[in-house]
């Protein structure tokens, strides 16, 4: 998953789309993040599969974003799996529920990072800066 980021935010910056902030939320203090969510209109999210469910750091993220009522952000999400997957969908549910429209194609990766991703990827990224106005 740290792999999407890293090569969506690469891909981003290549668009000419910045500023550019990437948090992992295993680490990041979460006042941070929410400070940012605040501070920009775009929001891309990767967690992957944990135990059926969100990473549980990125549910609570959500959580707290439902729980604001964050007004409409540019989102895009993507995740990864190894057996079953799970947080691309719990994501698109948690867009439909705060009625924020995708900006592209979700990236879900199954088990490792590979060429097919770097693809889905890249495409992420040029209809997130085609969306955006980049």
């Amino acid at each position: 998953t740290e792999q999407l980021a890293d090569e969506i935010a690469r891909a981003l910056a290549a668009q000419g789309v910045g500023p550019i902030t990437v948090y992992n939320l295993s680490t990041a203090d979460i006042s941070h993040v929410l400070r940012d969510v605040f501070r920009y209109d775009t929001l891309i999210v990767g967690s992957p599969t944990y135990n059926g469910e969100l990473f549980p750091e990125v549910e609570g993220l959500l959580q707290k974003l439902a729980a604001r009522n964050i007004p409409q952000r540019n989102f895009a999400f993507f995740g990864s799996f190894c057996w079953a997957g799970c947080a691309v969908r719990s994501m698109a549910e948690f867009a439909q529920r705060m009625k924020w429209e995708p900006l592209g194609d979700a990236v879900e990766m199954k088990q490792g990072f590979s060429d097919d991703a770097d693809a889905a990827c890249q495409a992420l990224a040029r209809q997130i800066a085609g969306r955006i106005g980049q």
